[in-house]
């Protein structure tokens, strides 16, 4: 600029041109960046709004317009809550628990006991239970055997799940386990007149068809070894 210029505009009582094009720029450039700010926090203020429900989003304006309440309404549920989000309640599952009776003494067998009320899809019958829901079930059975002393000779316990079924007339083993006590290799530290304890567990899956006989039994010569005593040797089964 020449300097005839900058004094006809200081003459005038202006600035000089160039000093008033630097400062309309510097409020320019200001006016820009807070009008930046006010959008970025009016988006921000949204977004927050929008995620707290407090403003509907897209999805529950469209569920509005149609005419659908918001939340959507849960279905009915009765009793305490489920966990894991599941609603409803779960179909009854068949479970059937027994013990062993305590009067055995001169027994061929162990009697089983029922403990409560068996459900509908198992019935028992001839020391046994029969199905009456087929279907696949998980079958289990616990023998604890227990004496004094060994009397000088091995004892042998055998323990075994059956099942009988019209379909093929004879009885099939489903689960079999053996053990030994008082054997002279191993009980060369047990004193005369000491107790000692067996315990056989046995459980596994099977699918039953309706009318199968379910039973649970030990060796003959050794039922006298039974612990009877409560909750220590059972037998049951449950559907999967």
């Amino acid at each position: 600029m020449s300097k005839e210029r900058i004094l006809f505009a200081v003459e005038m009582g202006g600035e000089p041109f160039e000093k008033q094009a630097g400062s309309q720029g510097c409020r320019f450039y200001q006016a820009f960046c807070a009008v930046a700010v006010l959008c970025l926090v009016t988006f921000a203020s949204l977004l927050l709004l929008c995620r707290n429900g407090v403003i509907p989003s897209k999805q529950k304006t469209a569920l509005i317009r149609k005419g659908e309440g918001w939340p959507p309404s849960a279905p009915p549920h009765d009793g305490p809550p489920c966990p894991m989000g599941v609603v409803g309640r779960a179909p009854k599952k068949i479970t059937v628990h027994l013990t062993a009776s305590h009067n055995i003494q001169g027994a061929s067998r162990v009697t089983w006991e029922k403990t409560e009320i068996l459900p509908n899809g198992v019935e028992f019958k001839d020391n046994s239970l029969v199905i009456k829901t087929p279907g696949p079930y998980f079958v289990y059975s616990q023998t604890v055997f227990y004496s004094v002393g060994c009397q000088g000779q091995t004892i042998f316990l055998s323990h075994k799940l059956g099942r009988l079924s019209s379909s093929y007339g004879t009885n099939i083993t489903l689960l079999s386990a053996m053990n030994t006590v008082c054997h002279p290799r191993l009980t060369h530290g047990l004193k005369r007149g000491e107790p000692w304890y067996k315990t056989i567990y046995q459980g596994a899956m099977f699918e039953f068809l309706e009318g199968d006989r379910i039973f649970a039994e030990v060796g003959e010569n050794t039922v006298r070894y039974v612990d009877t005593r409560e909750g220590v040797t059972y037998f049951g089964l449950f559907a999967l």
